[in-house]
């Protein structure tokens, strides 16, 4: 995992653990990517086999990067997460965190996009960019917009001279998009997401909403410097 994200994803991560406990039917499926994506597991709404892949996303995210330079790192722990991250490197190594990027793979995991559905993502990142997307973060959060999918922002960026000027980026542009936005930090953010997406639902649909949730976290390896997770959350339920 990226040095500048893994001390976050653990805790991302659990966030949605907490969120499996309110659903109720919902659909959620879990996709990790970095230059290029895989899915962990897809839509289902069998719980106790999301917990078991959340679960283990969480332990193989645990992973202490600092441990690496002194060479006090647990092999084990090391190939498991190398295992969880493959099939996320494109190939250009100059080129990570492309947030943008993601956000539209966050989009394009929607099926039927004809149906008439409530749909959030919920992107989790330090929005610390390395390399050259195909699209900027604005223009991926107007990809998503056009196909009428809210946009729920968690920051995750440590303090740094160059972070304030990122997350207000990162700020600015869920603000446009009428989204909401959190620090990873901010303990009242799963209730607040889980109300948002159910009385948007409810508004849209005029139903009892169901909530598909895709986990991104953007993982990498250590020696990405500006790493990020996005996690994409899908709500809806079919009109009656």
């Amino acid at each position: 995992m990226s040095g500048s994200m893994i001390g976050y994803d653990v805790e991302i991560v659990d966030r949605f653990l907490q969120f499996v406990d309110s659903f109720d039917g919902e659909r959620i499926a879990l996709s990790i990517w970095n230059q290029t994506s895989r899915t962990v597991f897809p839509l289902t709404d069998d719980y106790t086999l999301i917990k078991e892949e959340l679960s283990l996303a969480r332990d193989a995210l645990d992973f202490d990067v600092a441990s690496l330079d002194n060479g006090s790192y647990d092999p084990a722990k090391l190939d498991r997460l190398l295992r969880f991250i493959t099939g996320t490197e494109g190939g250009d190594e100059s080129s990570t965190s492309l947030v943008g990027d993601g956000l539209v793979s966050c989009g394009l995991l929607f099926d039927e996009a004809e149906a008439e559905r409530s749909r959030s993502i919920i992107l989790a990142t330090d929005n610390q960019l390395i390399g050259t997307p195909i699209f900027t973060l604005a223009e991926g959060a107007e990809f998503i917009a056009e196909r009428q999918i809210g946009l729920v922002g968690i920051y995750s960026g440590e303090a740094t001279s160059t972070s304030s000027q990122e997350q207000k980026e990162f700020r600015d542009v869920v603000a446009t998009h009428d989204g909401l936005y959190f620090q990873a930090s901010d303990p009242a953010a799963v209730d607040a997401i889980i109300d948002r997406i159910q009385s948007q639902q409810a508004v849209d649909l005029d139903a009892t909403p169901e909530v598909v949730i895709t986990d991104r976290p953007a993982p990498a390896l250590w020696v990405l410097a500006g790493a990020f997770a996005v996690l994409a959350a899908v709500a809806w339920r079919l009109r009656e």
